[in-house]
């Protein structure tokens, strides 16, 4: 209840530097209420990129246009020459598959140089807004099913969440996944990157970042990115440009579709899950939960 006194929703208009600054005075805030764990657990750093020559930490978090950062930083390292194929003609699979034995992780460090890195190398960190990115991952790991991990979460959110007269094998529907979501037995038990909280994903509270970039407006800060880290081989044409998807309330009108249909218990329960990352990159408490308490 104290967190919810002390941090406020705000437009978040500014630029990545402001916004870093912004987050860490939320951060303060919640420090001074005990809310941030003394250290950064080892099971962060493997989301955390890290590149050598340009002297900068990318958390990586699923739903952001992963495969395309990740085109980014493989054709970055020295491993790959040819920086046109990564970028132009890699596909995702190869990429993925690629990514394990080339992607530079903060995890592969000895624990003196993630100390060091962590406090001499820029870091960024993109988000968005956490319920467009919940939805993200349902609509394409809940409804494809097609590795093992996402078959044995519908399989168990069928035996937990499914009444006896429901048919097993129709889909899973949004307001399951979020009943399974929303019981902290479960939550806590199977965590999985693609709906971890962001304050568990990449520790903004305890990381320091100092640029924090936006799914929302990608094409304009894909372009301070490059610019901050005095990265000059691309061009931010290889990220499609979210913005203008974004403008159009297509998106928007869909993600309120799948939440109105949510009853306004699981609502709240949804809310107060995710809240401290709504806070900490202040986005928005959406139209539809009104009513529901901040």
């Amino acid at each position: 209840a104290h967190e919810e006194n002390i941090l406020s929703n705000r437009s978040f208009t500014e630029g990545p530097e402001i916004r870093a600054q912004q987050l860490q005075n939320v951060c303060r805030k919640l420090k001074d209420i005990g809310h941030i764990p003394i250290a950064i657990p080892r099971h962060s750093y493997q989301y955390m990129y890290v590149n050598d020559e340009y002297k900068f930490i990318f958390c990586m978090m699923p739903k952001l246009a992963c495969t395309n950062w990740k085109r980014i930083f493989l054709a970055l390292s020295d491993n790959f020459p040819n920086k046109d194929f990564v970028i132009n003609k890699m596909g995702s699979g190869d990429v993925h598959d690629t990514w394990p034995k080339h992607g530079n992780t903060l995890d592969k460090y000895s624990y003196s140089d993630i100390q060091t890195k962590l406090q001499t190398y820029k870091k960024i960190v993109f988000v968005r807004d956490p319920f467009e990115r919940l939805l993200s991952a349902f609509k394409d790991k809940m409804f494809r099913k097609d590795t093992p991990v996402f078959k044995n979460i519908a399989e168990k959110i069928i035996r937990l969440k499914r009444s006896k007269e429901v048919n097993h094998s129709d889909a899973i529907k949004f307001v399951e996944f979020v009943k399974y979501l929303t019981d902290p037995d479960t939550f806590e038990s199977s965590y999985e990157q693609h709906w971890a909280k962001y304050e568990n994903l990449c520790q903004p509270c305890l990381m320091n970042y100092d640029f924090v970039g936006k799914f929302e407006t990608m094409k304009n800060d894909i372009s301070r990115t490059f610019k901050y880290l005095g990265i000059k081989i691309f061009n931010e044409t290889v990220f499609p440009d979210r913005s203008v998807s974004y403008k159009n309330t297509e998106s928007s009108k869909i993600t309120q579709t799948f939440y109105n249909q949510l009853p306004k218990t699981y609502l709240k329960k949804l809310w107060h899950l995710y809240k401290i990352d709504f806070h900490m990159f202040s986005y928005h408490m959406p139209d539809y939960l009104s009513g529901i308490d901040n």
